[in-house]
Formats: C-alpha cells, sequence, structure tokens
C-alpha cells in the first residue's frame, strides 16, 4: 500500500477527499515555513546555539519582545510557541495570496 495514498475526508463534504500529497501541495509554503521555525527552536533547544544568536536573527516574536522587554523575562516554551505559531501564520498568508494568483490565472 503506498503510505501517500491516505484520504482525508472534509467536513462539510464526506465525499470530497484528499491524498496527504494534495493537503501538502495546497499549504506547501504553511508547511515549511512551519517546519523551519520547529527546526530553528529544536537548535536553539539543543544548546548549539549557546548565545541564541539564529533565534534572535530569524525568530519575529523575539524582535518585538526584545523592544518592549529583556527576552530573558519570558519563559523559553512561550517563545518557541509564539516563534511557530507566527511562521504558520506567515506560511497560510503565502499560500493564501499562491492560491489568489492560481485561480486568477
Amino acid at each position: 500500500m503506498d503510505p501517500f495514498s491516505h484520504t482525508i475526508g472534509t467536513q462539510t463534504d464526506p465525499s470530497q477527499t484528499y491524498t496527504i500529497l494534495e493537503v501538502a501541495m495546497k499549504y506547501k509554503a504553511t508547511m515549511i515555513l512551519t517546519l523551519f521555525a520547529i527546526v530553528l527552536c529544536l537548535f536553539n533547544y539543543s544548546g548549539v546555539d549557546p548565545d541564541n544568536i539564529f533565534l534572535f536573527m530569524f525568530s519575529v516574536p523575539v524582535w518585538l519582545l526584545e523592544i518592549f522587554s529583556d527576552i530573558h523575562y519570558y519563559n523559553i516554551y512561550f517563545v518557541y510557541l509564539l516563534t511557530v505559531v507566527t511562521y504558520a501564520i506567515f506560511g497560510r498568508i503565502g499560500d493564501y495570496f499562491r492560491a489568489q494568483d492560481k485561480a486568477r490565472t
């Protein structure tokens, strides 16, 4: 059995199903950016980045938190969660515009 042949039904129409690859292609930017954020957080959590340089460079919530206060006042897991959610939102916005452009042509 092909591991990518599983189907995902929709709430509104159970007869309309999508394969995992179709869902992955529909939300490609969301998945890529969310995966990037998870890898960024795991890299920081692993201790390879002791000065948090990569987290400070690539995490938008850290930029905003640093404007108003010191990042060390916040729970690091909360910062990781904000980072992953922010990148997922950015990816979803990118997928939305990609779908709009694709529908227009």
